[in-house]
């Protein structure tokens, strides 16, 4: 069976679980099956985007890390959305990993055409910055 076969079903399966009965608990068990049997597998890129949004909001920031990063991974990074970069680095700020987290607020930044979150995201990193300089 062909990866992206698998991607397209997989996915369709996804959208059903997340935008039918917001079960984005099953859909990343699912989603999780997949991508440990082929980290190359790649998503539909807005289901992607949704499933790690869901799970951050639920709380579960390993999962939406580990999604993310698979999507940014698997997509040409012209497909992937200056947020996705921001989540991530939220993500593993909060998590202690600050290295990870500089990463992805600088490709915020780099990417981000609103002022406003550009400097959010600016003050972040040299927040991230100072702490390293203090550790």
């Amino acid at each position: 069976r062909s990866t992206q076969g698998v991607s397209s079903a997989a996915s369709d399966v996804y959208k059903r679980q997340l935008l039918g009965r917001e079960d984005f608990e099953a859909a990343y068990e699912i989603y999780s099956q997949h991508i440990e049997e082929d980290r190359s597998l790649r998503f539909d890129a807005g289901m992607e985007k949704e499933l790690g949004e869901k799970l951050i909001r639920g709380g579960q920031d390993e999962s939406a890390a580990r999604v993310l990063e698979h999507h940014v991974e698997t997509h040409p990074a012209e497909q992937i959305e200056a947020e996705t970069y921001f989540n991530l680095g939220y993500l593993h700020y909060r998590a202690g990993h600050v290295d990870k987290s500089r990463k992805y607020f600088s490709l915020f930044v780099e990417l981000e055409p609103n002022e406003t979150r550009r400097d959010r995201a600016s003050a972040i990193l040299s927040a991230i910055d100072a702490r390293r300089d203090s550790a």
